[in-house]
């Protein structure tokens, strides 16, 4: 029972976990790598949507053309989810790729500031004066 389940659903989990990649992404990044990166995942975004509305096009006239019968439908889905597949494959290579032919930035180690224990306030005002971000 709960395998059948598990198999006619098995795309929620999928889609979450692709989801997941970018929150990944930001976890091993720098600032100055996210400058860099973060306009691309844009970009390549707003082409994936040029090319998934030409895939869905194509399928849904494929459909059309087919006899009597056929279930239209589960041939789409499948040859569909099968390019979904595909490309999760390609990203893993790609990540492989990278990993082991890309040569990492030289990165800065930030010394850490020793900080005795203080009182809020003083304390309060060391954060603010250190902090990059705010």
């Amino acid at each position: 029972m709960a395998t059948s389940i598990l198999h006619s659903n098995f795309h929620v989990p999928l889609f979450f976990l692709a989801n997941l990649i970018p929150l990944l992404f930001a976890q091993i990044t720098t600032v100055d790598e996210a400058k860099r990166f973060y306009p691309l995942f844009g970009l390549g975004a707003n082409v994936a949507l040029i090319f998934s509305g030409r895939t869905v096009k194509y399928f849904s006239n494929m459909r059309k053309n087919l006899g009597p019968g056929v279930d239209g439908w589960a041939i789409s889905l499948k040859a569909m989810m099968s390019i979904v597949v595909a490309m999760g494959f390609a990203i893993c290579f790609l990540y492989w790729w990278t990993n082991n032919y890309v040569p990492l930035p030289e990165r800065s180690i930030k010394k850490k500031v020793q900080i005795l224990s203080l009182c809020l306030p003083f304390s309060l005002c060391v954060y603010i004066s250190f902090a990059t971000y705010i």
